[in-house]
């Protein structure tokens, strides 16, 4: 799996926070979740707490992956519950982190990262995994001698775990997103249609239209020509045309009769 290590870590300083020596913390000098002891151990052997309250991002990173990251197999594990076991482990140390883990998928809290507990936690629902090791963390801390240290530290605590699992289902559900996308095929553009054949793409009944076409047009040139002319001419060329078209009727009228009057006589 791509590990979300650099993804993480700028959550896990945000919650850890600067220097702090606490008498009820049994880390006792802590900086910026460093132990004094983690500090010996990965960064400067026989560190003192003057190093320590200088150590650099840097250094915290290598500390939080070797000693926690990598021992609870983080790399290995879903989105969104590799962060949970993560700041788990930071906070409460790895092998409770892990234990809680394993109640949650069903294995023996054994506290080791074994084939019995990734194989369980593969078949397990990743959401169904976030939300209730974040209780069974809860529930760890309020325990923790006996509640006494819940008093002083129980808001902090309270506000962290629910970050942790509101940021954890958000990773849940980009992960989800991005393996639709994956899903998806690639869109294929369409074949370019073939050419039409040749006649196909003319206008239909174009010959019987013509004839419309050229009188509606002279019409229209005949219509534009007699607007253009003087009222007095207009006025005669309607008597003109007028008396031209009395002129045809009575003529045609007039050849009608005499042609009945030649059949009836015959």
């Amino acid at each position: 799996m791509l590990s979300n290590f650099a993804k993480a870590l700028p959550l896990f300083l945000a919650h850890e926070g600067g220097f702090v020596n606490h008498p009820n913390d049994p880390g006792g000098a802590t900086n910026k979740g460093v132990t004094i002891a983690n500090f010996r151990k990965y960064v400067k052997p026989g560190g003192t707490v003057a190093d320590l309250k200088k150590i650099t991002n840097s250094q915290v990173a290598t500390v939080f992956k070797r000693h926690y990251w990598d021992r609870v197999r983080a790399d290995e594990l879903p989105s969104g519950v590799d962060y949970t076991v993560g700041d788990f482990a930071i906070n409460s140390g790895p092998s409770r982190a892990i234990k809680e883990l394993q109640k949650v998928v069903g294995v023996v809290a054994d506290g080791a990262m074994g084939p019995l507990t990734m194989g369980a936690i593969d078949k397990a629902d990743t959401v169904f995994i976030i939300r209730n090791l974040n209780a069974n963390r809860l529930a760890f801390m309020k325990r923790i001698r006996n509640g006494k240290l819940w008093a002083t530290f129980g808001k902090g605590w309270q506000r962290r775990v629910n970050e942790v699992e509101r940021k954890s289902l958000q990773w849940v559900g980009e992960q989800k997103t991005e393996q639709v996308k994956q899903t998806i095929p690639p869109v294929i553009d369409a074949p370019a249609l073939p050419p039409m054949p040749e006649g196909l793409d003319k206008p239909m009944l174009k010959s019987k239209t013509n004839w419309l076409t050229t009188l509606l047009g002279g019409i229209g040139s005949v219509g534009s020509f007699f607007v253009g002319l003087d009222p007095i001419i207009q006025a005669l060329l309607i008597l003109v045309i007028v008396g031209a078209a009395g002129y045809v009727i009575y003529e045609r009228k007039r050849y009608r009769d005499e042609a009945r009057a030649i059949k009836a006589v015959l």
